[in-house]
Formats: C-alpha cells, structure tokens, sequence
C-alpha cells in the first residue's frame, strides 16, 4: 500500500536524495539448516510464533503482524552446523518492551529446557544469549534506559575519564551513563 505521501501528485521521483532513504524495520531473517525440522521447532518455541507457510524446503514463522519474521530454509544435506567461531553474523538480537517481558520468556523457555548460554548487563541493554540448534546465537534483550542516555555509555571521552579519576571522583561515578557533552 502507498503511504499518502507517495499518492500526492508531485511527490519526489526515485534517486531524489532530498533526505536519507532509509528502511522502516527489519523485515525479517532468513536462516539455513541443517537441522530444519529441529530448528523450525526451536524458533517457533522461542517466540511463540505459527507457522505461517511451510513445505519441506522453506517454513516462514509470523509472531506479529508481518507475514513472517523468520524464515528456516532446509539446508540439511548441503550446510553443515556452526562450529567454533567462523566469518559472518555473530547473532541476531530481538529487543522486548519491558524487562518483565523478557523475564516471563526467560522463565518460559527455561521450562522448556531452552537455556541461555550467557546472560549480560551491557549497561544500555540486559541481555540473554542462546544458540538454536545449528549453533547460531539469538539476543533476547531489553533497553535499561532510553536511546539518548544509551548514547552515553557510548560516546567517551577517555581524557575527560582520566581527569575525572585523577581528582578522585568514585569509579561508580565514572563508570555511570552522561548527557554527552557534560563536564565534571
């Protein structure tokens, strides 16, 4: 469907950069297997989702209103599993409104016998790390604070830090989130 915008007689031709093009979302991921029939299974119990379509090639599972978020192409015979630490995506992560939310699908999957395979406090994100059954790492994570404070915790000035610590501010104090731009 064309938004509105698009519809209006006039409206800017494809090429016209006259502000960043850029994607609304993330559409969806799309992983091969070669464990399909266990990792179908798995990613379905991870997120709730249905089976939206499936053949013996290709599932696509919908957990809200897109069509599908995750699609397993049946690899087994032509991919072998993830072993160790190779080239290519390092994980995936799926970000959940509150941390009660992410607490109840933790809960959840631990009763099922899915278990993360490491848990952190990033400072910005709390985070819950698995491995589906081809060795690939999933994120389930939820926001500590807002995007602008997170930007803190990313944007240090490490002179600034020395300073600070030279004139005996605590660590807990340095290691904290600030505006960026803020001076001691």
């Amino acid at each position: 469907m064309k938004s509105s915008r698009e519809q209006q007689k006039g409206a800017p031709k494809a090429g016209n950069e006259e502000r960043p093009r850029r994607p609304a979302q993330i559409a969806h991921v799309v992983i091969k297997s070669a464990r399909y029939t266990d990792s179908v299974d798995w990613y379905s119990r991870l997120f709730q989702a249905e089976i939206a379509w499936s053949n013996p090639r290709i599932t696509f599972l919908a957990y809200d209103e897109e069509h599908h978020r995750i699609a397993i192409i049946n690899g087994e015979g032509s991919a072998a599993p993830k072993v160790g630490e190779v080239a290519g995506f390092d994980h995936i992560a799926f970000a959940y409104e509150e941390l009660s939310d992410l607490l109840s699908v933790y809960v959840r999957l631990k009763n099922e016998g899915i278990e993360p395979v490491r848990s952190i406090n990033h400072g910005m994100t709390t985070s819950l790390y698995y491995l589906d059954p081809d060795g690939n790492r999933v994120e389930l994570q939820v926001d500590n604070f807002e995007k602008a404070e997170a930007a803190a915790y990313m944007d240090t000035d490490p002179d600034d830090l020395v300073r600070r610590f030279d004139a005996g501010e605590p660590v807990a104090e340095l290691l904290s989130p600030r505006p960026r731009g803020a001076v001691s």
